[in-house]
């Protein structure tokens, strides 16, 4: 019983530590899509890998101007401390085995919950921007049809949908660029942060297409086409799957109850009958 008090101190100590240092070493945090751009190169190389890691993340969030590895990295060791306190109060009020893994499972609750948090986050980004690149790409293609200019037909889809997930994309693209990135350099780091295959054939194709000299509204309406041409392949295959997918269910939950609404009365007919032994 001692030894597992003693346990859940020192890891409930090593903790707090752990959390003074990273108060200590954060320093200011980076807040704002310009200074991030313009101090990424700098700040690469005394990160660790679980900061950019983390970093990495954020960018496929959506959330880089809300939220900075350093204060995810005190996110995470201030969760691990609560979790671990909660633990510790366990172990003291009742020291067992049990109380020791409760301890273990809300220290790395605690530690790991931002990750799945961000992770959810990253997906829910990357199914938004997917399910509005088709209607962003032909509204690009109108503007640019009508005669403005790739970046001002970009200025006016991000300002139309600013609540959008691809719209927000596209202003910190136009962003990018007002720091010094290129057009090209702007498009594909979206392009990684969203990590959407769809997304990367666009940029790479009108890339290309600049530096080649076409038409980039000709490359935008071919590759909207290629887009919901993509979309209703895939609601294709996905409704090819479903009968599969029901086969499962279907099994195990509607057919017994069938079985029992159909042969259930003729069940009971025949056991009544041999009963009474008519």
């Amino acid at each position: 019983m001692d030894l597992t008090r003693l346990f859940g101190a020192l890891v409930f100590l090593c903790s707090a530590v752990l959390v003074f240092k990273t108060l200590r070493v954060s320093g200011p945090s980076v807040d704002g899509d310009v200074t991030a751009t313009t101090t990424t190169v700098g700040r690469s190389r005394r990160d660790s890998a679980l900061r950019r890691s983390l970093d990495r993340k954020v960018r496929s969030a959506g959330m880089s101007g809300v939220w900075s590895p350093d204060k995810l990295m005190v996110t995470k060791m201030v969760g691990a401390a609560v979790g671990a306190g909660l633990g510790l109060l366990l172990i003291v009020a009742n020291p067992s085995r049990l109380a020791v893994l409760a301890f273990l499972i809300f220290t790395a609750a605690g530690f790991f919950g931002v990750d799945v948090i961000l992770s959810r986050r990253a997906d829910a980004h990357k199914k938004a921007v997917e399910r509005s690149l088709p209607d962003v790409l032909d509204q690009l293609t109108i503007c640019v049809g009508a005669g403005l200019g790739f970046d001002a037909a970009m200025a006016r889809v991000a300002a139309t949908n600013k609540d959008d997930a691809l719209g927000q994309e596209l202003g910190r693209v136009l962003r990018d660029e007002r720091v010094g990135m290129t057009r090209s350099e702007a498009l594909m780091a979206m392009s990684d942060r969203v990590e959407l295959n769809e997304l990367r054939t666009v940029v790479r194709a009108i890339v290309q297409s600049s530096r080649a000299g076409v038409p980039v509204g000709r490359v935008l309406r071919v590759q909207a086409e290629e887009v919901r041409e993509r979309r209703r392949v895939r609601a294709e295959e996905r409704a090819m799957k479903m009968p599969v997918k029901l086969v499962f269910p279907l099994v195990l939950c509607v057919l017994p109850a069938l079985f029992v609404v159909v042969l259930g009365p003729a069940i009971l007919r025949l056991s009544q009958m041999n009963l009474t032994g008519g």
